[in-house]
């Protein structure tokens, strides 16, 4: 109820005071209100139609890691059957040939011999048959560690990288991406800050990976101009782990660009 008749203005109360109250004045009574419903007690009714289409589910499940070789091998391939059977067979899997993790006999670098151009892959044979049935694509994980350590000649590297290529792409043709390290700032580089090791003295620094790298996609252009544009190799890497312990920089800011065009290289991913 509006006020209109004109009071007198007391002491210590201003006109715009007054103002604010004639208009504080003009909404409903408090009885009035009361009367009203409240917003919680009143019902409400929600329907969903999941007939609906909003867009393509992510499925981030196909793309994943497969243990490497030593990892619950018993059970692997029952494993490899119940995903296909759920509907959960992959798009990428990442397969680990020379894992730290396993053996020297289960890694890939000691399976191949150069002067007889062949490779023995018996013991990987059930592993990557196992995930080239739950995925249609593989990625495989190739860590030069003795290379590295300068247990193996560097001018081995490349030609060992392309035989590995040539005879795993042959018998494993879901074979498709290439990744060069996993890890290596940690492996050759962060572990041994950490256990107190000079970072002048690790392993590797970062500004020396470039050329452990650069024999990876010279191995993978020549694989691919002996194989069908659609069933070339692509190579990425290298992955990497943590923060440069000494310049508190990524370690991989601190990295020279990753590879160089190569006639008939655009299919070699950098």
């Amino acid at each position: 109820m509006r006020t209109t008749r004109r009071c007198p203005i007391r002491r210590g109360l201003g006109a715009a005071a007054i103002a604010a109250l004639l208009v504080t004045t003009s909404v409903q009574p408090v009885a009035a209100q009361a009367d009203e419903p409240h917003a919680s007690s009143a019902s409400a009714k929600v329907s969903v139609d999941f007939g609906s289409r909003q867009g393509e589910l992510p499925r981030p499940e196909r793309l994943n890691n497969f243990g490497n070789v030593t990892a619950w091998p018993k059970q692997r391939a029952d494993d490899v059957k119940f995903l296909n059977k759920q509907g959960l067979h992959g798009d990428v899997y990442r397969v680990w040939v020379s894992s730290s993790n396993a053996s020297a006999a289960d890694n890939v670098f000691n399976q191949c011999d150069l002067n007889t151009r062949t490779c023995d892959f018996s013991r990987l044979d059930a592993y990557l048959t196992e995930a080239s049935t739950v995925s249609d694509s593989l990625l495989i994980n190739l860590n030069p560690t003795d290379f590295v350590e300068g247990k193996r000649p560097m001018q081995d590297l490349e030609p060992m990288l392309r035989l590995i290529l040539q005879r795993i792409k042959e018998k494993y043709p879901r074979v498709k991406y290439v990744e060069a390290f996993n890890e290596p700032d940690w492996q050759f580089h962060g572990q041994q800050r950490q256990q107190g090791r000079p970072a002048d003295q690790t392993t590797l620094q970062p500004g020396d990976l470039y050329r452990f790298y650069e024999p990876y996609y010279e191995a993978v252009h020549q694989v691919n101009r002996h194989l069908r544009r659609a069933d070339r190799l692509q190579l990425g890497g290298p992955a990497l782990m943590h923060m440069d312990p000494a310049s508190g920089l990524p370690l991989v800011s601190r990295l020279p660009r990753l590879g160089r065009q190569l006639p008939g290289s655009d299919d070699v991913q950098r």
